[in-house]
């Protein structure tokens, strides 16, 4: 198994479980975790803690993968989040990369360590990053350009000081955090409720801008013969 689960009193807690591999998405670990949360959401629990093992929270779409499928695996997992009637918490705790980025914006809380930074490096591989539109309303449009094109990371403090992460504490306070904001959300299942719903409306402009750049992306490279980064 590609994903850890574990239940608790009114919520789940789930982890991606590919350390090896830095936790990329591939098919087989989109599928075990959309499976995972569409059997959390038929059990009737509203929230899930979603962390990660090992020393990379996600580094995006898995790579060996890319070309060999017509739908990226990232991307059935982002439209997937787009609609799943459960209050997602992410729980960063190591760099996130790629369209890692992306799955972290999808929750509607992200509470991180200092270790937790951004990086988007597909231009690097040749592409402009096809998740870098779920950065819009956490960075600037300046500064997500030059996140995007040059491969500067963001640091978990900037991170918080412009929204992409909720709060960043110290690796000692993280658990003392998430059992806060599991505290209030279960005692209150109607403003969590809300809440999510508010949050996917918003990002429903990043999710279309971000389907347009893949259009783009892949007709650039069908024009030009070559082959490149997924979402």
């Amino acid at each position: 198994m590609l994903i850890e689960k574990r239940a608790h009193d009114g919520w789940v807690e789930l982890r991606l479980d590919r350390p090896e591999k830095r936790n990329a998405l591939s098919h087989e670990l989109v599928d075990q975790l959309i499976d995972a949360l569409d059997e959390i959401q038929r059990g009737r629990h509203p929230l899930v803690v979603l962390g990660a093992n090992g020393p990379v929270f996600c580094a995006g779409g898995d790579r060996s993968e890319i070309g060999a499928h017509p739908v990226v695996a990232s991307s059935r997992l982002l439209d997937h989040l787009r609609g799943v009637e459960l209050f997602v918490i992410a729980r960063v705790e190591a760099p996130v990369l790629g369209a890692g980025v992306a799955l972290v914006r999808c929750c509607p809380v992200a509470l991180g360590t200092p270790a937790a930074t951004f990086t988007l490096p597909e231009a690097a591989m040749g592409n402009y990053p096809v998740p870098a539109p779920y950065l819009a309303g956490a960075l600037s449009a300046r500064r997500i350009v030059e996140v995007a094109t040059l491969g500067a990371p963001v640091s978990s403090q900037e991170a918080a000081a412009t929204g992409l992460l909720t709060r960043v504490v110290p690796p000692d306070q993280i658990d003392e955090l998430v059992a806060v904001w599991v505290e209030r959300l279960t005692a209150r299942p109607l403003v969590a409720h809300q809440a999510r719903r508010a949050w996917q409306r918003d990002l429903a402009p990043a999710h279309e801008t971000s389907a347009w750049l893949e259009d783009m992306v892949r007709q650039d490279l069908a024009s030009t013969g070559e082959a490149g980064e997924g979402r």
